[in-house]
């Protein structure tokens, strides 16, 4: 799949279910650390470099959701 139809994290747990934020919060560290995890193993593994990382990151993380939803953020 391209890395441009990945989101590292989303979902509306509180309206859905009705859980509180704490544990949407809660799954959010769970997601970064694991995301972390893997692209820090990639990177002693020499199979990506930190540059790499940071901008699969920041696409997972912000502009995959963003021009998804279509948001207008700075």
């Amino acid at each position: 799949m391209p890395a441009s139809k990945i989101i590292a994290f989303g979902r509306d747990y509180g309206t859905i279910y009705g859980i509180p934020v704490e544990k949407v919060y809660g799954h959010l560290v769970m997601a970064r650390q694991a995301i972390a995890g893997v692209l820090a193993r990639r990177m002693e593994e020499g199979q990506m470099t930190q540059t790499q990382a940071v901008d699969l990151t920041k696409r997972w993380f912000r502009d995959n959701p963003k021009e998804l939803y279509r948001l207008n953020l700075k």
